[in-house]
């Protein structure tokens, strides 16, 4: 590899990093009141979180005109600006099952958290703003990506998997090597998540880890407030 490919790999490392801790951080920020509750309890309730902050969750059927594809859009994030103050309503196709529209709630939400995290007032415009919630098509702009790591961290905490991967790996351990589709269904039983969306947030989660566990090898703990990392070292290879 010559010192230019090098460099480069670096920097997509390093930046892909800072993506994962920085939105972990702002994970934690809206997560921090539920936490004590996690081991009595693996579900977020986001639909909870989401009525703490006054959005309107609204059910309703919205229709296919027009898509490529059935349930194209889970649903949508309405942002009205009057008079420099902003009015936030979560819309969500009645028709998914409550384990679907969690996610769906919950991607909305992470743009409801990145707005009011980096919103700059000088730049409100008054009218209306509307942020989608694909499933299948390819997003133009990174905000949808960034959203969709956000909702695998509100959804599925780290400080959850890592403790119930444990649990799970102990609780098989005489019937050794375990099918990673049944480790996604215990994880999407447990965290209610579909199974369409609990593989996409746990490969999340895996890249959160490898990024928490290289900063505590190299003393950089403190940047995060996951703590014991090490207590799962046979879950890293």
């Amino acid at each position: 590899m010559s010192e230019l490919e090098e460099n480069i790999k670096i920097d997509f490392i390093s930046n892909m990093q800072d993506i994962y801790l920085e939105v972990y951080k702002i994970s934690n920020q809206y997560l921090e009141d539920y936490y004590y509750d996690l081991k009595r309890r693996r579900t977020i309730d986001i639909r909870g979180i989401v009525n703490k902050y006054g959005i309107d969750i609204v059910e309703r059927e919205i229709y296919p005109s027009g898509f490529l594809f059935v349930n194209q859009i889970d649903g949508y994030l309405d942002i009205i600006n009057k008079d420099n103050d902003n009015k936030y309503t979560i819309y969500v196709n009645e028709n998914l099952d409550e384990v679907y529209k969690r996610y769906v709630i919950a991607h909305e939400f992470s743009h409801y958290m990145l707005k009011k995290i980096y919103k700059n007032n000088s730049q409100k415009k008054k009218g209306m703003e509307i942020k989608y919630c694909l499933n299948v098509l390819f997003a133009k702009n990174v905000e949808e990506n960034v959203c969709d790591i956000l909702t695998s961290f509100l959804l599925m905490p780290i400080d959850c998997v890592l403790p119930l991967m444990k649990q799970f790996v102990d609780d098989k351990k005489d019937c050794y090597p375990v099918r990673v589709s049944e480790w996604l269904q215990c994880l999407s039983y447990w965290m209610q998540i579909s199974s369409y969306h609990v593989g996409l947030c746990f490969q999340h989660i895996r890249y959160l880890a490898a990024f928490i566990y290289d900063n505590e090898n190299k003393g950089l703990g403190d940047r995060i407030p996951i703590k014991n990392i090490k207590e799962y070292e046979y879950l890293f290879y």
